[in-house]
């Protein structure tokens, strides 16, 4: 197996031994943000995608080029962004699209400042293009719920008989409560775990620390709510030190603080796919509040496995609920957890990739 992936991190390239281990080639181009930017930009002026200008690099191009040489048997695209790398592939190729990511910019594109929703719905209409035009040229297209599947499906252009998709795992050898990790010496009643960079995950804990903290904290003085997360909004850490909030930044581990609090929140007002972060504190056995958009494209049932809020007045009592009776919140806790083992492990989950991969081979 050859692996490309762009790193856009310093701190991930901690992972590139293990996985030059795993390959027999690997490239892992650091990319630039001011430089990819100012791609993004240059596709404004070429009718592109600014996600997909984003993304085009030479040197990707050049070691996709240099595997093709050497023989392969299948590509693999993951994401939208990656699938113009399969253009002209001779074997079968298969993309994992996770998301479909035009509903994403089609939703921020109704929202935020008149420029915002300009360049936002832009890239929603010409990356929906864009996704049926990639659809078609795959042999199978994934994505990560059937919900997900259907959105796709759904875009004028789209071959559906070649859209599929498989569920998202947790390695629940590693997402457990009782693991192998240093344990927190302070109280987390609330947390939330997330990149902190991501627009949906900022607007989510803006609004929680706006619409729901006060009043919680207000019946139950005293709490604390703990936003983990790398690369934190200014807006982010402008919360850290107020009313029981503290933002951590990026950390080694996120186990600790799952396994340390009372109750996880997902409050997302814009969310596609699937949110790991409610696959993960269940997986811990952390009891969950989740808005309609944090847990979408979960298969739990809301009120047995984790508890559903709206408005900010029921965001409140869900997490009193939990707060208040510990008895009930570790009950649902431990429920969450043997459901994530009993429908998310990876072996399981990803075999409907595997499966259409050994099908496509045996027929070369």
């Amino acid at each position: 197996m050859a692996l490309g992936a762009f790193v856009d991190d310093p701190e991930d390239m901690v992972h590139r031994r293990m996985l030059k281990d795993l390959c027999v080639a690997t490239y892992f181009p650091t990319l630039s943000p001011g430089i990819a930017k100012v791609k993004a930009a240059q596709g404004l002026l070429t009718g592109q995608p600014l996600s997909l200008a984003y993304y085009r690099h030479r040197g990707m191009r050049r070691f996709v080029a240099r595997q093709r040489a050497r023989g392969i048997a299948a590509e693999v695209a993951y994401s939208s962004a990656m699938a113009p790398y399969l253009k002209g592939a001779a074997v079968p190729t298969f993309q994992d699209f996770v998301d479909a990511d035009s509903a994403k910019w089609t939703a921020y594109g109704k929202k935020g400042s008149p420029l915002k929703r300009f360049i936002y719905g832009r890239e929603g209409r010409l990356l929906a293009k864009a996704e049926a035009r990639f659809v078609a040229q795959a042999d199978r297209t994934f994505l990560v719920s059937p919900e997900e599947a259907a959105t796709l499906r759904a875009r004028p252009g789209v071959e559906g008989g070649k859209v599929d998709w498989y569920r998202n795992g947790v390695d629940t050898d590693y997402w457990r409560a009782d693991g192998q990790f240093k344990r927190l010496n302070r109280a987390v009643d609330v947390v939330f775990t997330g990149a902190m960079d991501y627009s949906p995950n900022v607007e989510a804990v803006l609004w929680f620390a706006k619409k729901v903290w006060p009043s919680l904290v207000a019946q139950t003085p005293g709490l604390t709510f703990v936003v983990v997360g790398a690369k934190p909004a200014r807006a982010i850490t402008a919360l850290d030190g107020k009313a029981g909030i503290s933002v951590t930044g990026r950390v080694p581990d996120v186990r600790p603080y799952l396994a340390a609090a009372r109750v996880a929140v997902a409050p997302l007002r814009i969310a596609r796919g699937v949110q790991n972060k409610v696959l993960e504190a269940m997986a811990m056995g952390t009891p969950v509040v989740a808005s309609t958009g944090g847990m979408t494209g979960t298969a739990a049932s809301p009120g047995e496995l984790l508890l559903v809020a709206g408005p900010p007045e029921e965001t409140v009592r869900a997490l009193k609920s939990d707060l208040d009776d510990p008895d009930m919140a570790i009950k649902m806790g431990a429920a969450g957890s043997h459901f994530i083992r009993e429908h998310y492990r990876w072996r399981e989950n990803v075999r409907r990739l595997t499966d259409a991969l050994n099908l496509a081979l045996e027929r070369r």
